[in-house]
């Protein structure tokens, strides 16, 4: 029999109708030619080319529920777990989104200003804690010096109470008397200053700095230890305020002790912290003497996060200053503080 005679082309198999379990198929593979059995035979979603046409339903599955948040349908609970929502059904949450966009990016460009009503309003209660204690001290007029005042007799009374009507006036009686116009102002009330004294002065110590438009490396921190900032969202009227180093002068004139309420709010990176150490305190100094003292929170490695308030008695000429013990130190975007007058 001739070799020829034994070759069996694939054309000449007879054809299937199906593939069973039990089939064989003939795969090659790097280790050489195996038998497979069919049920060993599995695709995977990697050999598929056509899988992302296949792996969701082809229309919306199951019941749904919304409710109007903002003047928008939205898709909420108990809306089925298998239902495959359409643009239609997204559209009211895409545009509720959309809307809270605008208002946040509208609350960011006006964020010093709410800081600066808070001061405003402050200086306004000032004002009127003053008004009314002027209102409510007892005050008196005085005569104008070198006028007369001009008076015409109506009644008089003997010293029984009983009128009489020859107009004299007896020893012990009591007589009625009308002011009479002279043309002259006879009585005057001086002005109550309330613009310079110490408890009327209403000129603005208030301030805000903040670190802002720096690269994410952010602001040394200065020689003496002092922060730097590079942003002023609220300038005083009255007073120095210095970015850097960061120092606040209140002023000796129009301004008088007041109660101020600081806001800090700082995030630096320490490259000489360990991972296993924490950064050093925050310190607050009023000249020299230290009024708040501050532990950080740490949200990384080397990065560190100082948030809180207090409030301090500040006197005309007073400086305040925030430091930090550490040349490696950055101040991180963000950061701010902050000095608003309450009273």
């Amino acid at each position: 029999m001739a070799i020829e005679d034994e070759i069996v082309n694939i054309s000449d198999l007879d054809i299937g109708n199906e593939i069973l379990k039990t089939d064989k198929l003939i795969v090659e593979s790097s280790n050489g030619t195996k038998l497979l059995d069919f049920k060993d035979f599995v695709i995977g979603v990697d050999n598929i080319s056509f899988y992302h046409l296949i792996s969701g339903r082809d229309v919306a599955t199951g019941s749904t529920t919304n409710k109007v948040v903002g003047g928008f349908q939205v898709l909420t609970t108990p809306t089925d777990d298998d239902h495959k929502p359409t643009y239609g059904d997204l559209k009211g949450s895409i545009d509720l989104a959309v809307q809270n966009y605008g208002a946040y990016t509208w609350v960011q460009s006006n964020s010093a200003k709410p800081d600066q009503n808070i001061g405003d309003i402050a200086n306004i209660l000032s004002r009127l804690g003053h008004l009314q204690a002027v209102l409510e001290q007892e005050s008196t007029a005085a005569l104008t010096v070198g006028k007369k005042l001009r008076l015409k007799s109506i009644q008089s009374y003997k010293a029984d109470g009983s009128p009489t009507g020859d107009n004299e006036w007896y020893d012990g009686g009591e007589r009625e008397l009308e002011v009479v116009s002279s043309g002259t102002d006879l009585i005057s009330i001086p002005a109550r200053v309330t613009g310079t004294d110490s408890s009327g002065n209403i000129k603005s110590v208030n301030f805000k700095v903040r670190v802002s438009g720096t690269s994410e490396t952010g602001i040394a921190i200065a020689e003496d230890n002092n922060l730097n900032f590079n942003n002023t969202e609220i300038t005083p009227v009255i007073g120095a305020l210095v970015e850097q180093p960061f120092s606040m002068t209140y002023p000796t004139e129009e301004y008088t002790t007041s109660t101020i309420s600081f806001s800090v709010y700082v995030e630096l990176t320490d490259s000489s912290v360990g991972v296993d150490s924490t950064a050093p305190p925050l310190h607050v100094y009023k000249n020299t003497e230290l009024i708040r003292t501050s532990y950080p929170a740490k949200i990384g490695s080397t990065t560190f996060v100082y948030d809180f308030n207090f409030v301090s008695t500040v006197l005309p000429g007073q400086v305040i200053t925030i430091k930090y013990n550490s040349a490696n130190a950055l101040l991180k975007l963000n950061s701010s503080f902050s000095g608003v007058r309450m009273f």
